[in-house]
């Protein structure tokens, strides 16, 4: 993962408000009371805000801890969501965003989970609201890229050839070629034989792949219909005639 990690804790605390900054004044034994007083106070406070925020997060993912760690993209749309839904000051949080995004996340112009089957703009990912439907988000591997790791994975997916098991049904392709390898065996179907060359086809046939079903439907009670039978056919038979 290339985006900075904050645990909950660390999180809540970036948002926690500061305590006041005012300085003791030495002999000050009055304003010395009052200070440590307000301190206190201001100590009790926060505590409350950090129960509470952790309640409100809790709320949104039930299975989250203090020490859970997310990438600083998710804790601003967390930031956003308690900013717009709970009117919780983040500004700290969305600060350190833009900080983070103005130096080593300004390559970067999308997010895409580590599969590389997702891809969405940063801003986008960020802004989205935090939503019953979406909050597997916060269960995910991300990381940053751009649109170049894209176009690359995009093209990989698409060159990549379907297995024929997944395009016909598994009990289908096995079906054709228990009959195929019964048929080649007990040669009860003229023209057809299995290939001596070293292909991906295992048979082949001087027949038309519909007459061929018509005499695997007679002779071996074949299971996929004519059209499965076809297209699984394509990939397993080389037909050797013309016209089709």
């Amino acid at each position: 993962m290339n985006i900075p990690l904050l645990s909950v804790n660390e999180f809540i605390n970036l948002i926690t408000p500061k305590n006041d900054q005012t300085t003791e004044k030495a002999g000050d034994n009055i304003h010395t009371a009052r200070y440590k007083l307000k301190k206190l106070q201001t100590k009790r406070k926060n505590k409350n805000f950090y129960d509470s925020v952790f309640d409100l997060i809790k709320l949104t993912i039930p299975e989250i801890d203090q020490e859970k760690q997310f990438h600083i993209l998710l804790w601003t749309r967390m930031a956003f969501y308690l900013r717009t839904r709970h009117n919780i000051d983040t500004n700290s949080m969305l600060n350190k965003y833009l900080s983070w995004r103005k130096t080593q996340g300004k390559i970067f112009t999308q997010i895409a989970n580590k599969d590389l089957t997702k891809f969405i703009n940063i801003d986008y990912f960020i802004l989205t609201p935090i939503r019953k439907s979406n909050i597997e988000d916060f269960n995910c591997e991300w990381f940053c890229t751009n649109s170049d790791t894209q176009k690359k994975s995009t093209k990989k997916i698409t060159s990549k050839k379907r297995d024929v098991y997944e395009i016909y049904g598994r009990n289908n392709v096995i079906n054709t070629i228990s009959c195929l390898d019964d048929a080649t065996n007990k040669k009860t179907i003229d023209f057809l034989d299995r290939t001596t060359d070293n292909n991906s086809k295992k048979y082949i046939s001087y027949r038309s792949r519909d007459e061929l079903y018509n005499e695997l439907l007679i002779k071996h009670n074949i299971l996929p219909s004519r059209a499965t039978f076809k297209g699984i056919a394509s990939h397993l038979i080389e037909t050797k005639y013309r016209g089709i």
